[in-house]
């Protein structure tokens, strides 16, 4: 995984290894906040590989330098979000079966050591997929909602439908998931 950094007038293109080596990167995620000196997040896995198949990384120098990378948890599809002030959420589908959603947050721009316990949104036994997770930029950030949404094929054919759940208390607690169709 590579880091593409372009000058604003496009005088001069970088080349940064982000994740390089022998390992695959199968899927990433990445976000930015939105302070005046931001961080850049990236989380990357290797999804043909169990266990905390995750890493997690930051740039505090807009992608010039990453942060050693922090082991992340069993995950397949996963998605980040800068959410209101300094918290940074993170959605996926467990790996081991792909039919469970878990949903952390860092509160603290992704520092290590800094993650949420991890809380599992949906566990029916059907395959999900690709889960996103947004937070409304209203006031007070604390209480702003949290959305998260994903697809779910019923009795696993191909036919999918699209599921929510919604925080409204900082992402302690989500509501049963519910059939948008």
């Amino acid at each position: 995984l590579w880091l593409l950094r372009i000058k604003p007038d496009l005088s001069e293109w970088q080349n940064i290894p982000l994740a390089v080596g022998p390992d695959t990167v199968d899927r990433f995620t990445v976000a930015i906040d939105n302070k005046a000196n931001y961080y850049l997040y990236c989380l990357y896995v290797n999804q043909h590989r169990g266990g905390r198949n995750g890493r997690f990384t930051r740039s505090p120098d807009y992608g010039l330098t990453w942060e050693m990378e922090q082991d992340f948890y069993n995950t397949f599809d996963p998605h980040l979000f800068l959410g209101a002030n300094t918290v940074l959420h993170c959605i996926w589908r467990f790996a081991i079966n792909g039919r469970e959603i878990h949903y952390t947050q860092n509160r603290y721009y992704g520092a290590p050591a800094r993650w949420s316990g991890l809380q599992i949104l949906s566990a029916t036994g059907e395959k999900c997929f690709e889960p996103k997770v947004v937070q409304a930029d209203t006031s007070p950030p604390w209480r702003a909602p949290i959305w998260a949404v994903w697809t779910v094929a019923r009795r696993d054919t191909e036919m999918l439908d699209l599921v929510y759940t919604i925080s409204t208390d900082g992402g302690n607690t989500f509501t049963n998931p519910a059939n948008l169709g």
